[in-house]
């Protein structure tokens, strides 16, 4: 064997060698982006999970505290009406206190909605 032959094979060796790395590599990359976009999901399912949890016990936490209000407005009305009101006058005016209560939070709420405008934005985009 000459040696422009032994070159040859030498060349057509590393070229194999060079295929096999770049297969490896390539099968490594593909391992590794499958297992990350399995990892991603289990991550995404995790999440979805607890977010519903999360909002299933802010129900729970709702309803205890309000029955927690609703029993602390029975015993306002009981100690009003222990301390000489009438049943009917106590639960009016616990019940006008909530109203205006109600109506405060309301125009609180109302005024926040001002920050929902995005005036700047709309100015900058000349509408």
């Amino acid at each position: 064997m000459n040696q422009a032959e032994v070159h040859i094979r030498s060349a057509r060796d590393q070229e194999r060698e060079l295929t096999e790395v770049l297969s490896e590599w390539v099968s490594a990359i593909g391992l590794r982006l499958r297992g990350s976009l399995r990892l991603a999901m289990a991550e995404t399912k995790l999440a979805v999970t607890t977010f519903v949890l999360m909002i299933f016990l802010v129900v729970l936490s709702a309803g205890a505290l309000s029955l927690a209000w609703a029993l602390l407005l029975v015993a306002l009305v009981q100690v009003l009406s222990l301390a000489g009101m009438k049943l009917v006058v106590a639960i009016a005016i616990v019940g006008a206190a909530h109203l205006l209560l109600a109506w405060l939070l309301w125009r609180l709420a109302n005024s926040l909605g001002r920050h929902m405008e995005f005036r700047a934005t709309r100015r900058m985009l000349g509408s």
